[in-house]
């Protein structure tokens, strides 16, 4: 599921420089990076593009930062977007596959154990129950 929304998120970044008429090097050279390469790998979806980044990409590329930063997360943090945005369309979030990044979390601590001793110590919870992370506010 990443790879492919990091490929997606690569022909993005393609399809605005090549709007805004830029090439790989040009917006190196706005991004004050010393190689053109870093473009290269983001555009063929190789990685995600840092955060710390985006200003000035959206910038170097003409597109408002909050669009700009809008598409980053839809491809590189798809759960902050959808608890941003409520949606994701790229996602559908309620496939039960194993690669679903919604799926429910299962505490780990509350499925069987293999270790006899720690038989029944999963303070009162049900076996596989979903929790939230208000579950865990105040453990260390």
């Amino acid at each position: 599921m990443a790879s492919m929304l990091t490929r997606k998120a690569g022909a993005y970044l393609k399809e605005c420089r090549k709007k805004a008429g830029l090439t790989q090097r040009e917006v190196a050279e706005h991004l004050n990076e010393d190689y053109y390469t870093l473009i290269a790998q983001l555009e063929a979806g190789h990685g995600a593009m840092p955060s710390h980044m985006y200003p000035a990409y959206s910038e170097a590329l003409g597109v408002p930062a909050d669009e700009f930063v809008k598409e980053m997360l839809r491809y590189y943090e798809p759960p902050t977007y959808f608890a941003l945005f409520g949606t994701h369309p790229d996602i559908d979030v309620d496939a039960e596959d194993e690669d679903n990044l919604f799926a429910p979390v299962i505490d780990p601590r509350l499925t069987e154990s293999s270790d006899p001793g720690l038989e029944g110590q999963n303070d009162g919870r049900t076996s596989g129950e979903v929790v939230s992370i208000d579950d865990y506010k105040g453990e260390t």
